[in-house]
């Protein structure tokens, strides 16, 4: 019955894709996103299967594919018990009341012991189900049809943003945001990836279209939508856009200089966080600190089998010093020489291919125009930023690779585009 239901949104949801003017790209036809739709649908049933039948010895409600959807179902029994309660409990108010302990104490992940800041994202991910659980009547592929739907919907937004920008052929659709094996696979499911992909894709089509002039209050709210997703979502994200859309906002009205301008804006922002340093409200060094930590103790209690030594942190030159190694552990890490398991084998033969496009890209290096140049320039400061992050905090390759999804569209548009 699952299935079928399923099968029923794909069809309904399918129609809804080649139809749309929202969906549609110059270059493609509706058929070929409809194609990906049920492409990312299949990939999402091959995600369930393997969570369902390769860890089936792990308790069910540490799988992050499952976690928040059961979540989203016990939350979803205070909507016919006591309703006011659901509405508390899915905008955040009055969570102290007595009525709403038990709903609190019987779900597993609604709260989280570390996060990067005062931000939640495990409950943003488990109000989300709870309101698909309304059309799903509780059937997960129903929520994966959903999920892959927004995040499709997503894709295309950040195309169509990015494109507004500087014009980009319609197969770079195809090649850098949808057929990265990474990008698929973590991104067509019922994950907070599929939910990062289309918050920033909001974000970017809001403020793509209003930095080519298009006018900001027919925008506006894209961006506001987007950026309050990923914030909520996904915080280090959000951090690791501020450098390119500050570089972007500096350089929209003047094509000139933008190397100096793109320099001046990354050294602002590292002196910011020397400086940000010496309180500790806005102590980024001793957050980032705390979070490399936490993982590392995770990693070590839970014997990860592709743990891997990262630098510890501390102090701001400690983490200038472990930025190289970062960068690279985030890009081109696992390596075909350490991988081991079927999903670690797939991320490090795409590692070897964005290794092999970096080195043809400088090769091959020539002369952009200077509109051009501001976009690639906003795309390495996003492959760098969010490498970063990623690197100095994260001693698990398996997670590395989940949570550097969301720079792979820029990470293969700036290869594509420098040669």
């Amino acid at each position: 019955m699952d299935f079928v239901l399923a099968f029923v949104y794909v069809v309904m949801l399918g129609l809804l894709i080649g139809r749309s003017k929202i969906f549609r790209i110059e270059g493609l036809s509706g058929l070929w996103l409809m194609g990906v739709f049920v492409l990312k649908v299949l990939v999402g049933i091959t995600l369930w299967y393997i969570y369902t039948h390769h860890y089936d010895d792990t308790p069910r409600y540490t799988l992050d594919t499952f976690k928040y959807f059961d979540d989203a179902g016990f939350m979803h029994t205070a909507f016919h018990q006591a309703p006011a309660d659901w509405l508390r409990l899915l905008f955040g108010v009055q969570n102290d009341l007595p009525s709403i302990q038990p709903y609190l104490e019987g779900m597993n992940n609604w709260e989280r012991a570390d996060t990067l800041i005062a931000i939640n994202d495990n409950k943003t991910m488990i109000r989300a189900n709870a309101l698909v659980r309304f059309i799903s009547f509780g059937s997960y592929h129903v929520h994966s049809v959903v999920f892959n739907f927004l995040s499709l919907l997503g894709l295309v937004l950040l195309f169509k943003g990015l494109r507004a920008m500087v014009p980009l052929p319609a197969w770079v659709f195809l090649l850098a945001f949808v057929l990265p094996p990474s990008l698929l696979f973590w991104a067509s499911g019922v994950l907070k990836e599929s939910m990062v992909m289309s918050a920033v894709g909001c974000f970017f089509y809001g403020f793509g279209h209003w930095w080519a002039g298009q006018g900001v209050r027919r925008h506006l709210f894209t961006m506001i939508l987007g950026f309050c997703l990923l914030i909520s979502i996904k915080p280090y994200v959000v951090v690791s856009l501020i450098p390119a859309i500050l570089f972007l906002l500096l350089s929209r009205t003047s094509e000139n200089g933008v190397l100096l301008k793109w320099l001046g804006v990354h050294v602002g922002v590292l002196s910011g966080v020397y400086f940000a340093q010496w309180s500790d409200r806005t102590d980024i060094v001793g957050v980032l600190s705390h979070k490399r930590d936490a993982f590392v103790n995770v990693a070590i209690d839970t014997a990860a089998g592709s743990a891997i030594e990262i630098a510890p942190l501390g102090t701001f030159w400690n983490l200038l010093a472990a930025l190289p190694s970062s960068i690279v552990n985030s890009l081109f890490r696992p390596t075909l020489f350490e991988a081991s398991g079927a999903l670690l084998w797939m991320a490090a033969a795409e590692n070897a291919v964005y290794l092999f496009l970096t080195i043809v890209a400088l090769l091959c290096l020539r002369v952009k125009k200077k509109r051009e140049w501001r976009l690639i320039l906003a795309c390495f400061s996003v492959v760098i930023c969010v490498s970063s992050i990623v690197g100095l905090v994260t001693p698990v390759l398996g997670a590395v690779v989940r949570y550097k999804v969301p720079m792979l569209p820029f990470l293969i548009l700036l290869c594509t585009d420098l040669y």
